[in-house]
């Protein structure tokens, strides 16, 4: 570790998909010291902590320079993701189904949703006729919508070269 690294007290740590994250010592000696987490530390300045449920996280030592790098990276992934959901948005307005606001009680509808590098497609019938006449009949009344969904998302998907994954009642995307 370089004295630079040490006194930026700045750490890397592995996300997704072979990128990283960064994070504050304040954060890694917490992590470390919480009492039902086992912290190895090493030669070279870096921790690995050990969870109760047996996962591992490895935190390496950055300089400022590296930091912001990582964050760039990110951010410009964060981005990406935001694009993605306005297109898919588009895209399923041009379906002719309702878009709705993520579990709404006022109505059925199909939700985009933006979580960092993920974005999902949901929907689901929110009122209770529509309930009761799906559990008496056997027969989803939104199966159609499924079918229009994953069309739209697929469609929008190839495009960009990503890969659609779910099923039942929802889809997402995952940018690399």
């Amino acid at each position: 570790m370089s004295i630079l690294q040490a006194e930026a007290g700045l750490f890397a740590f592995a996300l997704d998909q072979g990128h990283q994250g960064v994070t504050r010592r304040s954060s890694v000696e917490a992590r470390a010291g919480h009492p039902s987490n086992t912290a190895e530390r090493h030669a070279d300045g870096s921790v690995t902590v050990t969870f109760p449920n047996g996962s591992r996280e490895h935190y390496t030592p950055i300089g400022r320079a590296q930091a912001r790098e990582i964050m760039a990276a990110n951010e410009a992934r964060t981005r990406a993701a935001e694009d993605l959901g306005a297109e898919l948005r588009v895209a399923v307005s041009h379906t002719g189904l309702p878009l709705a606001r993520r579990w709404s009680a006022q109505g059925s509808g199909v939700d985009v949703h933006v979580g960092g590098i993920f974005v999902s497609l949901s929907w689901w019938q929110a009122t209770e006729v529509l309930r009761a006449q799906a559990e008496r009949s056997g027969v989803h009344p939104w199966h159609h919508v499924r079918d229009r969904v994953a069309r739209a998302a697929h469609t929008v998907a190839r495009k960009r070269g990503l890969t659609v994954r779910g099923e039942g009642t929802s889809l997402t995307i995952a940018l690399p």
